[in-house]
């Protein structure tokens, strides 16, 4: 249509498609060559980034199945991480059609971290195993380990397989998207099932789920045949559970603002300003408000609101007490949360792939041949 407005010339729809895949060689480069060259480039990057692991499988033909990468980097700083690894799938959007895995984790400002991605010809249980299996020569399986998904099936087969006692849990940005779709947005429900969801006291989860039942039933509903409530509520699990994201719910709220953990203590100590506080023990306080009355621990970091133990930062009950205790407010912060953890974390470099007119590949490795996927186009015409 603009080269017929534009320079009134008639154009077939197969022959824009056919020049704009053209422009895209072009620019990106020959995808077949690029397949053909991936051995080389993998072994580069290997050169270049000290302890980056790497894995290519080809099929008995000799064409891509799965590649592995996971930069020296990425693997060494997520000892600076909190336990939770959030992995995901994307489908890329080239001639071949493959699928781009992901594992990441989230630093101490609540912030994306990659640590090893892999494109696979098709998502399916083979292919999630087969990941996990190499992420898991990294990152070994650990009670502590807290791994997050959505609820695709062959995720879910994979990690029981692979991770068998590390705690899977569904992501409720998928969970809270898949109701909207189930159950009809007009319908409502969303906000409050993730009030629900991020309650880390079992009486007010309890509260708050009775409401979504009476208020919403059809939520309700969808949530007990998907998944049960300790896959994806604070209340029933505890460890590093606290509105970690996966890949898909950052990209879809990348122009959101998230509060970072300094605008979370400065808000909670702006609320400890009206709770009272009555010295009970050595270590135990007794908290007071409008609205809450809980007891807080310091020698086990605890508090009956639970939201210390699921946050690993001081909840309100803890900075309203920390004057009496005579504590910092960093003191009562997990490690992962202080400047000096953030910065190792990030102190690390990737360096870049040079041109491949500078690469010096080995015989072995040049005179591998890599031939792209079977690919079947789809019937009808091209998109």
């Amino acid at each position: 249509m603009t080269m017929m407005q534009n320079k009134w010339l008639g154009v077939s729809y197969y022959k824009a498609w056919k020049g704009k895949q053209i422009a895209l060689n072009h620019l990106r480069g020959d995808p077949e060559e690029s397949y053909r060259t991936l051995p080389a480039y993998l072994f580069v990057v290997k050169q270049v980034n000290k302890d980056t692991i790497t894995h290519l499988e080809t099929d008995s033909s000799g064409r891509f199945k799965y590649m592995f990468l996971a930069y020296g980097v990425c693997i060494s700083r997520f000892r600076r991480m909190r336990k939770v690894i959030a992995i995901d799938g994307t489908f890329l959007k080239r001639k071949y059609r493959d699928v781009l895995l992901l594992a990441t984790s989230q630093d101490g400002d609540l912030h994306q971290y990659p640590i090893a991605w892999a494109v696979v010809d098709s998502e399916n249980e083979m292919s999630w195993t087969w990941f996990l299996q190499k992420l898991h020569e990294l990152i070994p399986d650990d009670p502590d380990l807290v791994i997050i998904s959505d609820r695709h099936a062959a995720i879910i087969s994979s990690v029981v397989v692979v991770y068998k006692h590390s705690h899977h849990l569904h992501c409720t940005w998928h969970l809270s998207q898949n109701i909207g779709t189930h159950c009809g947005k007009k319908g409502g429900g969303v906000e409050l099932f993730m009030q629900t969801a991020y309650a880390c006291k079992m009486s007010y989860f309890n509260m708050l789920y009775e409401k979504l039942k009476n208020q919403y039933p059809s939520v309700a509903s969808y949530l007990e045949k998907s998944s049960s409530p300790n896959k994806w509520s604070r209340a029933f699990c505890r460890v590093w559970f606290n509105k970690h994201r996966t890949a898909a719910e950052l990209a879809s709220c990348r122009t959101k603002l998230t509060p970072s953990i300094d605008m979370i203590l400065r808000t909670r100590f702006t609320q400890s300003l009206y709770l009272k506080v009555t010295q009970l023990n050595y270590s135990e306080y007794h908290v007071v408000g409008d609205d809450t009355d809980e007891i807080l621990d310091f020698s086990t970091y605890s508090c009956s609101c639970y939201v210390f133990q699921c946050d690993k930062i001081p909840c309100k009950h803890a900075l309203a007490a920390c004057y009496l205790a005579n504590l910092g407010i960093y003191e009562l912060c997990s490690p992962y949360y202080l400047v000096h953890m953030w910065h190792q974390a990030y102190s690390g470099t990737i360096y870049h792939v040079p041109h491949s007119r500078d690469w010096k590949i080995p015989h072995y490795i040049s005179n591998l041949e890599m031939l792209p996927p079977n690919f079947k186009p789809k019937r009808g015409r091209p998109n």
